[in-house]
């Protein structure tokens, strides 16, 4: 591993462990006094595939207004000057938008900030693989639902999982060890018998995966519906029939990640959440919602949002500082109403990793290596 790479580690380490204790002091006191572990950037809405489960493309932006690859460094910048040490860069698929991201993640390895980019994998062949390497790219997330047959038909696109099983070979061969890759899986009613395989396919290639049930998108669904007349309205959502079978699948998961660690990147309190969601969501929104406090958002037209789903503009990077936008007073109003917010959703807040689960995935991280 080489100094910058450590440096950036190191970075992100420091400044998540800050957050430990940042954040549960803001979300107890409502005093603002946390500093984003991360920022999100969507890059663009459009989109080369027309995934079933995906609600992006359905809400286009006018692409000129959307930000230019120098408003992207200035606001990378700005985050490293708030010790904001990590940046995921999604869409729609973002490298449609090549030269836009090239510059925030040269600014990103610049200042030292870890960078994580999500994609399809269509559109990556040698030169980009290398190119994104080169820049500073230190993850790729490469979205893959299934099995060969699962992937396009899910991803209404042929190249699906020809893409995916060509950016593994590539990363492998031509980054060099400087970007790895890891898997996302979408959990829904069509691809619960390929959890497993897929699990196998990752685990053969030598990359980790991570687990997101499926969103509906409709709230009203969720709050009055039993899991059957969902499913009756919507095919993604796991069946009652099916529920069962899901169910005995994510305990093998969770026994799975007890044994090693490394090879699903869930904390397991998370998945016992994801094995009850479909039947009961509401059971989910116990947890205190944290993003407000950990996480910032920015859309494609640069305006900053406290998550993807409560997606009321705090500000816009196009005319403001992060920092100005970050300790206003609007956001902080808000960041009060969101401890209490209730829309039913497995988002990043939810997966979060608390201070335990990080102590008992580094135990059993330990365990694994000495006793196998």
């Amino acid at each position: 591993m080489n100094l910058k790479k450590f440096r950036k580690i190191g970075g992100f380490a420091i400044n998540y462990a800050g957050s430990q204790v940042r954040v549960p002091i803001s979300e107890r006191t409502k005093w603002n006094v946390s500093v984003p572990v991360q920022v999100y950037w969507m890059v663009t809405r459009r989109c080369n595939f027309e995934c079933q489960f995906c609600d992006v493309i359905r809400h286009p932006d006018d692409v000129r207004q959307e930000l230019t690859p120098e408003e992207a460094a200035r606001f990378v910048h700005q985050m490293a000057d708030m010790g904001i040490y990590k940046l995921g860069i999604s869409g729609g698929e973002p490298l449609l938008r090549k030269k836009h991201i090239l510059a925030a993640i040269r600014a990103a390895n610049e200042r030292g900030i870890w960078t994580g980019l999500g994609t399809n994998a269509s559109l990556l062949d040698e030169g980009s693989v290398i190119e994104l390497a080169d820049a500073g790219v230190n993850h790729l997330s490469i979205s893959l639902d299934g099995m060969e047959e699962t992937q396009v038909r899910l991803r209404r696109n042929p190249k699906a999982w020809s893409g995916v099983v060509n950016a593994l070979r590539l990363v492998k061969e031509k980054a060099d060890g400087r970007m790895f890759a890891k898997l996302n899986y979408v959990l829904n009613n069509q691809n619960i018998d390929e959890i497993l395989p897929v699990v196998n396919f990752a685990k053969e290639n030598g990359v980790s995966i991570v687990f997101v049930p499926y969103n509906t998108y409709n709230q009203n669904f969720i709050r009055t519906m039993t899991q059957a007349e969902i499913a009756e309205k919507d095919n993604l959502w796991i069946s009652a029939e099916n529920q069962p079978k899901y169910a005995g699948i994510v305990d093998t998961l969770i026994a799975m990640k007890k044994k090693n660690p490394a090879a699903i990147l869930n904390t397991v309190s998370h998945l016992r959440q994801v094995k009850t969601f479909f039947t009961n969501p509401k059971s989910n929104i116990t947890n205190r919602c944290g993003s407000a406090y950990r996480n910032m958002h920015i859309d494609p037209l640069g305006n900053v949002i406290p998550c993807w789903t409560f997606t009321q503009s705090m500000g816009n990077v196009k005319t403001q500082s992060l920092k100005e936008i970050w300790y206003s007073d609007q956001y902080n109003q808000l960041r009060k109403k969101m401890l209490r917010c209730n829309l039913l959703c497995m988002g990043g807040c939810r997966m979060f990793p608390t201070v335990m689960d990080i102590l008992f995935d580094g135990a059993r991280m330990v365990r694994a290596k000495v006793f196998g």
